[in-house]
């Protein structure tokens, strides 16, 4: 465990340091954010309405058209989101790679690596939306369930499908952005450089993550439990709500700055993986981005 976290912190810190000489870069995990607020509110009424979020958890019955109705949705929403993300991501990629390269990148350079690949873009959200959506009505058909073990091996095989998608396509967005790959073809090299370089039964190691999340515990911790525990003993509505606003504020700070650390992380790795060049990171830190999954026995 605390091997872990040392590892995980020389990672934040290396990282880090890489990002203060492009701070500028920052925008694109805030805009990826604010758009992802955005789409959320705009589909947030259509789900409501479709009774598919209460039937999904639950609370309600809706009719099977209803039901076909808000899965169309969810496809749509996720749809959206991982345009979002995915365009942000790519264009932070594009940034990034060309201070690896030794320039210096602008926001605009971003912004044309990205849309250069925008074809790509789109598809792989698309793969990424359906299996959200896979993911999803597996753990809907198990809360259907009135078996208890049933439900639990939903919930099971929906985090190994989110888990091994996750793996497989850990570097298709540098793949993108570096080969102009399509997607099909930057999951498939993806996941043969995962393969290749860290072998076929792994799991994540533990990463930057690890780090902004203690962060995130820790300042709930030290200021969000504080107001809401004030905001709880006043019976204060103004207090509630500045307490809310605080975490929210918080958390979607500690989260733009995570994303981009993450990353500058994942173009080392592409790196590493590619042609086994180490830049900026140790090679030992590159090397146990992944491990051997556990033994059963």
């Amino acid at each position: 465990m605390f091997k872990t976290f040392r590892r995980s912190w020389e990672l934040t810190k290396i990282s880090w340091s890489i990002l203060e000489k492009d701070k500028e870069l920052l925008a694109f995990p805030l805009m990826s954010m604010l758009g992802v607020l955005v789409i959320s509110l705009l589909f947030g009424l259509p789900l409501m309405a479709s009774g598919f979020l209460r039937a999904a958890s639950g609370e309600g019955d809706a009719s099977f058209f209803a039901y076909l109705v808000g899965i169309v949705i969810v496809f749509l929403y996720y749809l959206a989101i991982s345009i979002v993300v995915t365009y942000s991501n790519a264009a932070l990629t594009g940034a990034v790679f060309m201070r690896f390269d030794g320039k210096d990148p602008k926001l605009s350079d971003g912004f044309a690596i990205a849309n250069n690949h925008l074809g790509a873009i789109v598809t792989f959200a698309a793969m990424n939306a359906t299996v959200g959506v896979i993911s999803l009505l597996i753990r809907d058909a198990g809360r259907e369930s009135k078996n208890f073990v049933i439900r639990i091996l939903a919930d099971i095989l929906a985090s190994l499908v989110d888990a091994a998608w996750a793996i497989v396509t850990f570097l298709a967005v540098p793949v993108m952005v570096r080969e102009g790959k399509g997607a099909l073809e930057a999951v498939k090299r993806s996941g043969q450089l995962v393969s290749d370089t860290w072998g076929r039964q792994i799991v994540g190691s533990g990463g930057i993550s690890v780090v902004f999340a203690l962060i995130a515990l820790a300042a709930f911790i030290v200021l969000g439990l504080p107001l809401l525990l004030l905001a709880i003993a006043t019976n204060s509505a103004f207090v509630m709500f500045l307490a809310i606003v605080v975490i929210v504020v918080i958390l979607s700070g500690i989260s733009l700055v995570g994303g981009a650390l993450n990353s500058i992380y994942r173009v080392a790795l592409y790196h590493y993986a590619h042609d086994q060049k180490v830049e900026f990171y140790e090679e030992e830190v590159l090397r146990e981005a992944f491990v051997p999954k556990p033994s059963a026995a």
